[in-house]
């Protein structure tokens, strides 16, 4: 039987208090075009839509986070805002990365969604992308916007 890795197995999700704690519901979809944050690169692009809050975008994506997977598995959330001072420009970043895969090539995953303010208090998904940490090779502990060695 081959063995399902870390990079091509289906994405679990999170449960108990981190869904207690930050899931929100998606609101509404939007029709607006989806970009990819500078240094990354477009993968398992989500639909934009328009969401209650930062943390909302990863109920989806990280409600069963493999805590107790092969490797030493871990997750940082990161949110912040940028040009606050300027409403039409501000945004929100979150970053999820993901490290400790258990994988010769593949160290972890950093996937970055950016999200502009609406007037009505919600969050429009406007950019979203993925870069990799390498495990060998030239690349080693570098994260990068194409495919590992």
């Amino acid at each position: 039987m081959a063995k399902i890795s870390r990079r091509n197995r289906p994405r679990q999700y999170l449960s108990g208090a981190f869904l207690c704690t930050f899931a929100l519901p998606v609101i509404a979809f939007a029709a607006e075009e989806m970009e990819t944050p500078e240094g990354f690169v477009a993968w398992h692009t989500p639909e934009a839509a328009t969401i209650a809050s930062p943390l909302a975008i990863l109920d989806e994506k990280y409600m069963a986070f493999p805590m107790e997977d092969e490797g030493r598995p871990e997750l940082s959330i990161n949110v912040r805002m940028i040009n606050a001072f300027f409403p039409e420009q501000t945004r929100f970043i979150v970053d999820a990365i993901e490290t400790g895969y258990a994988d010769d090539s593949v160290g972890g995953g950093w996937e970055r969604f950016m999200l502009k303010p609406t007037d009505d208090g919600q969050f429009t998904l406007v950019a979203h992308g993925w870069i990799w940490r390498c495990q060998r090779g030239g690349m080693a502990d570098q994260w990068v916007g194409r495919p590992c060695p």
